[in-house]
């Protein structure tokens, strides 16, 4: 039986989420390519969650998938803003334990 996706989105900003080994995560973060906003990855606990994939440059939000790797926990980063403008750029966090 395949593990349900569990999805996170900017309204989960600091949140903890559990996920088991081989469980998918996928996290949804706004972009609009016309004026230049965007979102990217910052950091990844790589002991425990597997990067599947990132978001190609199109319109609309950008979506990452992730998937459990083993048991542990760390902090998944992305900083969201104007592309070139690197101050007042947002950060979000989703805190990760895998069980």
């Amino acid at each position: 039986m395949a593990l349900p996706v569990i999805a996170l989105d900017q309204g989960d900003d600091g949140r903890v989420v559990t996920v088991a080994p081989g469980q998918p995560l996928e996290v949804r973060l706004p972009a609009h390519s016309a004026s230049g906003y965007r979102c990217w990855l910052r950091t990844t606990p790589a002991a425990v969650l597997d990067l599947e994939w990132e978001p190609a440059r199109v319109a609309g939000p950008h979506t990452w998938r992730f998937r459990g790797l083993a048991a542990g926990q760390g902090e998944l980063l992305f900083e969201c803003g104007q592309e070139l403008v690197t101050r007042n750029r947002r950060i979000y966090a989703f805190h990760v334990r895998i069980d």
